[in-house]
This record gives C-alpha cells, structure tokens and sequence, in this order.
C-alpha cells in the first residue's frame, strides 16, 4: 500500500479523452503530494465573469486545453492526464466557484485581518491557515485522491467578492505548475483578459514527446555532479531517515507562520555584506585584479532567514546545516535549444536546487563576528556554480539513477543533517500582474487609498501562500512570495512547533 493508496473508485473512462502519460518529474510523490493554492487579494472590485470567461478562453485554446486535463492511473499504476475532447458546463475546462458579500471587507471577522506590510522591522504575522478556510471554495480539491477520483479539471478558482475588494484562490497539484507555470499562467491569462489573445507565448510539452526534459539526462552522467561525493546512501541515509523520525517523535507538531520583512531593511545588511566582501577582495588583491564578489538582496534575505532559524532550532555546532535553493531551470533549457524562449508556456515542473552545505557553527556565531556575509556568499557561490547547463544534466542524471536503483530521489549532505528547502518567487513579479480589464466602477473608486505608493488599480496587494501535504511533512521548508508594490518581502515557512516563538524573541533582540 502506498501513500496514495485508497478504496475510492475513479470515474469511468471517456473514449473521446486525449490520453497523455505525465512526465516522470511530474510523476514524483513531491509533486503529486503538494496541493497548492495561491490566493490574490486587491483593493479593487473586479469583474468576475471577465476573469472566468477569460480563463475559460485560454484553457479552451488548441494546446492549452492540457490546464483542462482529468488525472488518472492506468493499468500499469502510472499517471495519465485524460484531455476531454470539448469542455462543457459538465466536464468544465476550469473548476470555478464564487462567495459575494453585500459588504465592505473590513467588516469581514477573519479577512478583515489579511495583513498590510507595516513599520521598518521584521514582524511575525498571522498564519495564512487562519485565512484559507475563507478564500477558497467549498468544493475544491483538497489532496490528489480528489483530483484521481473525480471528474475535475487540473486547476479550480474561488472568488471571494466584497463592495470594495476581490480575492481569487487559484487551487492545484504541484505536478500542474511550478512557480514559473503560475507567472506563465497570470500573464496568459491577462493577456486573454486584454484580448491579445495573439500575444499568448507558445505552449510547449503537450504530447509526452514534448517534453524538453525527457533526454536532459542522457547528456552527462550523474557522478559528474558536483554534489555526488556527497550522496547519502545505505547506512547514512538509514540513519538520517532515522534521525528524521526521532526529530518527529520528540517534536511531533509543527506551524507555518508569514513574516513581513521590510526590503530597506534587507538592503541595509546586503550594502553591509558588500562592504565586507569589497575590503577582503582588496586585502587580498592590492592591484584589484580578480572578479568582485557579489552578493544580490535575495542571497542576503534567505542567509538571514536561515540564520535566524537555525539559531531557534538550537543544534550542535558540528551538525551539517542543508539548504534547498529552487531555481527555474527554463533558462537553461533555453540555452540549450530545447525552449523557444523562458518565457514559453511549460507546465510542470522544472525546478532544481541549488544546495549550500555548511557547520551550523556557521550560522550560530555572535552578530558581531559577521556571520551574515559569508553565508551570503557561500548561498551565491553554489547558485553560480550549479546552476549551469552542465550540472542541471548531471543533477537529473542523479536524479534518474537514483529512482532506478534505490527508489527514491537522492539526498545530499551528511546523516545528522539539518535539512531546509527554499523558493523565491521574487523574479515571476507576481505582485505586477495586472488584472485592471477586469475592474468595475464602484462608489469608492475616488476615495485615497491609505498607502498610495503601494497602490495600483488591478494588481494584487497580497498573495498568500499555502498548501497540504500528502505522505511528508512540510516542516523546514518556505516560500519568499516576493516583494509587494510597498516594498516589504513575505515569506511562508513552517518550522516545529515551538520554534517561532524563539523566532519572535532573535527579531526583537536583534533589531
């Protein structure tokens, strides 16, 4: 019995149904285990039959009609996506929902308190659970059974409407899209909403045979990885499964939590660690020759955040600290010839990581050592030197081997390693997209927003983040959703229970 193992019975088959195997990046529990939903609130009324009508026209175009596709399993136990020949009002391309309220949202008990990014220090907020059971729709999709045992399209879309707000929730699995798939998305869709349909970049990956990933790793072998010396196998990866379940055993809860981070604040320690690295380049090199070291705010911000958590987790000075950096490999694969362009419409899933190995002695030393700076680096350092052509095709090489012969996809690291995995949505410009064809007129529309600066009509003011997990635990994990129009970073993490509340004490000692 697997983890995805159930007694419900699938829909029957539709002849007319395009058949297509998923890929198997997309196949991996890690991606059909992740049930996404991102929700976009605006201070702005918006028309709710545009964006449904739009997003229907989108999904009903030729190749874009795979976003419509039905989950299943064949004989053989491997995943399908079954394409309806035409969507319907009973077999819909888009699984849309809608709540309107006859008030304003300030008079709603619990999406009254969506959070506003405020002050000039890091702040802890309410958890976006507290907001989920409010913005998405009763009926949608909660774990991959729902989607394999029912007759539903890939994405479903609840609207929560007030006289002066709007929030869209967009609900999905992880084998759908990926971060760069959801920006992919918002554009094609506003485009559509526009009517420049003929602008829609070009959608790629529609048949199996599509698929740009489907030879990566045929081109070099997984051991010319850089990180291969450092795969965990038999007795280490024995012991830290183990390590893993006592951690459980002994701190069995855990809570996810948003933290606002001003962006002048993060570029106060980034123009430190500049500094830093400038002098050393200079005491190192007195005619200034060599490259510069670098460091981008996004490096900075993730080296703090990881900083902060490492200290409230309290562990050995000896313990291996892991950390997951995603990156959108569409790039690469542009560079390669296998894509048109990053921007083209590929769904699924192509994201790597990037993996920093470090002491945890490294991130426990005293501010005044400066630890912030050479963990930045170190974060920078690894994110040039693996993400390039060649170690994405050995990385997926590992990747391929390690599912042939062990089952699994690889760890990196040591057996007692702290392990962490990171996103940043920062370069998809969620918060840009602009969704102004869809507003209406409301008797408010005039009135001054109370931070201007941060307003634009049709763009979302926040974007929350959460998502339910099927066979693992999103524990050390999170997802910086990028930086709104005011300037402040969210971020969404989960950690053990407990450990937020060393978080809060680190954020006021410090600051």
């Amino acid at each position: 019995m697997g983890i995805f193992s159930s007694t419900r019975v699938p829909p029957p088959k539709v002849p007319t149904d395009t058949v297509i195997p998923l890929r198997e990046m997309d196949s991996l529990p890690l991606s059909v285990g992740i049930c996404n939903e991102f929700s976009f609130y605006f201070q702005d009324v918006l028309n709710v039959h545009k964006l449904q009508a739009a997003l229907d026209r989108l999904v009903s175009k030729e190749k874009w009609r795979k976003m419509g596709a039905r989950l299943r399993r064949n004989k053989d136990g491997k995943l399908e996506y079954h394409i309806p020949a035409e969507f319907s009002e009973k077999r819909p391309g888009v699984l849309h929902s809608q709540q309107t309220f006859a008030t304003c949202i300030a008079d709603h008990p619990v999406l009254s308190q969506i959070p506003k990014g405020r002050g000039e220090k890091p702040v802890l907020m309410h958890p976006s659970w507290h907001f989920r059971p409010h913005m998405r729709g009763p009926n949608s999709p909660r774990s991959y059974e729902d989607w394999l045992y029912a007759d539903i399209p890939q994405l479903a879309v609840h609207f929560v409407v007030f006289k002066d707000a709007t929030i869209f929730t967009l609900t999905y699995l992880h084998s759908f899209m990926d971060g760069s798939g959801l920006a992919t998305l918002t554009r094609a869709w506003t485009a559509v909403l526009r009517g420049e349909d003929d602008s829609l970049p070009p959608f790629i990956g529609y048949e199996h045979a599509d698929d740009p990933l489907a030879t990566l790793h045929q081109q070099r072998p997984g051991s010319d990885y850089l990180l291969a010396p450092k795969a965990l196998k038999g007795w280490g990866f024995f012991v830290f499964v183990v390590r893993q379940m006592l951690e459980r055993l002994w701190w069995p809860q855990e809570e996810a939590r948003v933290v606002c981070i001003p962006s002048a604040y993060i570029k106060r320690l980034a123009d430190v660690a500049r500094a830093q690295l400038d002098a050393a380049h200079r005491a190192k090199n007195d005619d200034g020759s060599g490259s510069k070291p670098f460091v981008g705010e996004s490096d900075v911000l993730l080296a703090w955040w990881i900083m902060n958590v490492v200290r409230a987790l309290k562990p050995a000075p000896s313990r291996t600290v892991a950390l997951i950096n995603a990156f959108d490999a569409r790039p690469l694969l542009t560079e390669m010839g296998l894509l048109p362009r990053p921007e083209a419409a590929f769904f699924g899933n192509a994201a790597y990581g990037c993996i920093t190995l470090s002491a945890a002695r490294n991130y426990l030393r005293s501010t005044a050592e400066a630890p912030l700076t050479p963990l930045a680096a170190s974060i920078r350092r690894d994110m040039l030197t693996q993400r390039t052509v060649e170690q994405v095709q050995a990385q997926l090489a590992a990747l391929r081997e390690s599912l042939a012969t062990a089952g699994r996809p690889p760890l990196y690291g040591s057996s007692d390693m702290m392990f962490f995995a990171y996103s940043n949505l920062n370069t998809f410009k969620l918060y840009e997209a602009d969704f102004s064809h869809a507003l209406m007129s409301t008797e408010d529309e005039d009135v001054p927003k109370a931070n201007p600066e941060a307003y634009r009509r049709g763009t979302p003011t926040w974007i929350s983040s959460t998502s339910t997990e099927a066979g693992f635990s999103p524990r050390n994990t999170g997802l910086f959703m990028g930086k709104d129009k005011a300037g402040y970073w969210w971020l969404f993490a989960c950690l053990r229970k407990g450990a937020w509340k060393n978080i809060e004490e680190q954020l006021k000692a410090h600051l």
